[in-house]
């Protein structure tokens, strides 16, 4: 924040960003009724949340960071959801902030509605809008909206210029959809580094596109990321949802708040010292359980399990794993249970001395030797990209997210398969 300019107000905002409104869940499509209807309401059910959180903290404005819509032609209900919950805060006398992103640009087709008062969406020029509180300005929020789909310029100038054309009273934040920093996980639109938007003269920039949450400070500046707020496909795990900042005296303090309807979760279980199938169950059902809890909503979870013992050729037997997915669906979802297991996959082995197949001069130690070396060299990335350039092309027609390929994962499976065809169990 900047210092001696005077008294510095205390405001309460809650930010939020990548609603992805109507959006489908990647890899559940078919599934259970019951879960389809849960999956069709949650980016719903997760901004109704964040407007619940803005009146509760009786918020002085909700700032949206774009991708409000999950595709560029939105639908009828999702406009209509979405002003529906705007009116929620209209009513309250909360203002809203809104920018456009690459999923949800100005140029997309849309139903013509007017939209609740005090609400403003930033148009595809940067410009400033005043927030008034007490009928006086305590901060300006200068904001952009994509006005096509692709943006590869980099917004900071234009910002910049804007800021010195008039700077206006208080605190002054930005609300921006773009890759800072060159997030090699998210497409390069409107690409600008730290150090270009902490030049700017900006209290805090209030960010949209990346899908993880993150704040952090360069330079007096403050940057928030929000995260999606409904985690969509299994790369989204964890708690989604808005922040809460508050600004004043010391500067800007942010609190996350969880607002997701369902969420996505992993299960790692080592079979080491499972001896039985029964016993293997049951950890099972102890695990999922324990992920019901702390989650306290609906979960999806994938369940894996790793590492060396007795139970490996049970995890690998065909059928076996099909069958008990099955079975725990129909034990962990509906009639008041909450979990829906998305998959159970097996990374196994049968017990095998490893490390001393790694310092012997055999074929099996070259082969352990190689992948480590590999492994720790950071080769596998480069490499797989190249041998996996069609499969990746192939992933993105589909559009799924580019990290579905796991190279790690499939380099232990591949390295087990050798192994089985190479090595007895139990062999030292």
């Amino acid at each position: 924040m900047r210092w001696g300019v005077g008294p510095v107000d205390r405001l309460k905002l809650v930010h939020c960003a990548d609603l992805h409104l109507d959006s489908p869940f990647v890899g559940l499509e078919g599934e259970d009724a019951a879960l389809q209807d849960r999956l069709y309401e949650a980016t719903f059910d997760s901004f109704s949340r964040i407007v619940d959180v803005c009146l509760q903290e009786q918020a002085d404005a909700l700032t949206v960071g774009g991708d409000v819509y999950d595709r560029e032609t939105r639908s009828l209900r999702a406009q209509l959801r979405f002003r529906d919950e705007l009116a929620r805060l209209s009513q309250a006398g909360i203002p809203v902030f809104v920018v456009h992103g690459n999923h949800d640009p100005l140029s997309g087709w849309s139903h013509r509605l007017t939209w609740p008062e005090g609400v403003h969406v930033f148009g595809p020029k940067v410009e400033a809008v005043p927030l008034i509180r007490g009928g006086r300005e305590v901060a300006r929020i200068w904001g952009v909206s994509y006005g096509q789909a692709e943006v590869r310029e980099n917004p900071a100038p234009e910002f910049a210029a804007a800021v010195a054309d008039n700077s206006g009273e208080g605190w002054r934040i930005g609300l921006l959809h773009a890759n800072v920093g060159g997030d090699p996980g998210h497409e390069s639109y409107a690409p600008c580094s730290v150090e270009e938007l902490a030049d700017v003269g900006m209290d805090l920039w209030l960010l949209g596109h990346v899908h993880g949450a993150r704040f952090w400070h360069h330079r007096g500046v403050h940057f928030l990321y929000a995260g999606t707020s409904q985690g969509r496909h299994r790369r989204e795990k964890g708690p989604k949802g808005c922040y809460i900042l508050t600004l004043g005296p010391n500067g800007v303090e942010a609190e996350f708040r969880a607002t997701d309807s369902l969420r996505w979760e992993d299960i790692e279980i080592s079979i080491g010292g499972i001896t039985g199938e029964e016993e293997l169950f049951q950890v099972l059902d102890d695990r999922l359980e324990k992920v019901r809890k702390a989650a306290g909503r609906p979960v999806i979870v994938d369940v894996r399990f790793v590492g060396r013992g007795p139970v490996a050729g049970l995890l690998r037997r065909d059928g076996f794993l099909e069958e008990w997915l099955s079975e725990s669906r129909t034990r962990w979802f509906g009639g008041g249970n909450d979990v829906w297991i998305n998959r159970l996959d097996a990374v196994v082995g049968g017990e095998r001395n490893l490390e001393k197949w790694l310092d012997e001069p055999t074929f099996v130690g070259e082969l352990l030797r190689y992948v480590q070396e590999r492994r720790e060299a950071g080769q596998w990335a480069v490499e797989a990209q190249e041998v996996l350039g069609k499969v990746i092309r192939f992933v993105h027609r589909r559009g799924e997210p580019e990290d579905w390929i796991d190279v790690e994962d499939w380099t232990d499976r591949a390295v087990e398969r050798l192994l089985d065809e190479l090595v007895a169990e139990g062999e030292s």
